[in-house]
């Protein structure tokens, strides 16, 4: 048969943001979000794998508190602490497709980028970047404590939920002009 389905969802978010002093500022995010059954969950493609007939669409609160700086312009940082709960996410318990559970995701994000070629003028006192563009390393690094919080999976680890996040690399910039990246992740054990 044909299943046809349609919806309209209003959603609401509201970010802020304080300068404590020039260069470095708080901020805080809060939003909604809604996450509908793709076809791969609407419709069985496995053999032997069942949709359930009662499908309810995923929904979710983020809430976001921060502080990031760029305090010289070699120099940015970001670092902050985050909460998402997903409530009636989607995923398979054997080979059924169904409603898993309210997931809580919780933990801390940090971002460090320093322009080396933009450091070396200040300390030289000479105008390298402007002559040769930028050099950045730059690293990120999250922390995550991620459950299911009732449902089939309840004590479970949620999918794409590792423990720990590093993305680092080096980022040339010439002239807003180019940008030539090497990027490096790694990352704790997870499941999809």
């Amino acid at each position: 048969g044909v299943k046809d389905a349609h919806a309209f969802v209003p959603l609401v978010g509201l970010g802020l943001e304080y300068e404590l002093q020039p260069k470095i500022s708080a901020y805080a995010n809060v939003s909604q979000s809604y996450r509908p059954a793709v076809f791969t969950e609407a419709v069985p493609t496995a053999g032997g794998s069942v949709v359930n007939n009662d499908l309810s669409e995923g929904s979710s609160w983020q809430y976001e508190l921060g502080l990031r700086g760029n305090p010289q312009p070699w120099l940015t940082w970001d670092t902050s602490l985050f909460w998402l709960d997903f409530d009636n996410q989607i995923g398979t318990v054997g080979a059924t497709v169904q409603n898993v559970g309210r997931a809580i995701h919780n933990g801390w994000e940090g971002a460090l980028e320093l322009d080396v070629v933009g450091l070396y003028d200040r300390l030289r006192g000479t105008d390298a970047a402007d002559r040769w563009g930028s050099l950045s390393l730059y690293a990120n690094a999250m922390l995550l404590d991620a459950e299911f919080k009732g449902g089939p999976n309840h004590g479970k680890a949620p999918q794409y939920a590792p423990e720990y996040l590093i993305r680092t690399g080096v980022n040339y910039r010439w002239r807003d002009r180019a940008k030539v990246s090497l990027l490096g992740t790694f990352l704790d054990d997870h499941f999809a």
